[in-house]
Formats: C-alpha cells, structure tokens, sequence
C-alpha cells in the first residue's frame, strides 16, 4: 500500500532544519506520482504546531510560500547529543 502524500510530506519536512519552498514540495510530491496541486493542499492541512507556513512577496509582486517542521527542544537536545 503506498504510503499518503500527507504522511511523506511530513517525514520531508522532518528531516529538513531549514525553511523548505513550497515549489520544491510540490516537485518532491510529483516525484512520488502525486499532482503538485495535490502537496499545496495537503501541506495547507499540515500546518499547525510542529509545521510553519510564510509567506513572502518582493515589492507586493510574486508571493512564495515557505515550510519548516518546528523542532521542540527536546528533538534539538537528542539532534546535538548524536553530533558529540
């Protein structure tokens, strides 16, 4: 059974520290045979404590949407007792 867009783009964004452009995700969702119509919907459902969403525009022109996974301290505590 193959795995939901919601759940991949999820784990993606996991294993990502930075902000990630929502044009990357939805190339990422089209890799795994899913629209990238599809990903902008599923991440819009995502966001909530653990998933950011930004917005930017440059001089109120083109608007880019950006994602990150909000890491809680103890993740951040774990990530830096692995790199010692």
């Amino acid at each position: 059974m193959k795995q939901s867009l919601k759940k991949n783009l999820y784990l993606y964004l996991k294993t990502r520290p930075d902000w990630i452009n929502g044009g990357e995700l939805e190339r990422y969702a089209e890799s795994l045979g899913f629209k990238g119509s599809n990903a902008s919907r599923r991440l819009r459902e995502l966001v909530g404590p653990k998933i950011e969403r930004k917005e930017m525009s440059v001089n109120g022109g083109v608007k880019s949407v950006w994602y990150r996974y909000v890491q809680g301290e103890y993740e951040l505590f774990h990530k830096k007792m692995k790199l010692l």
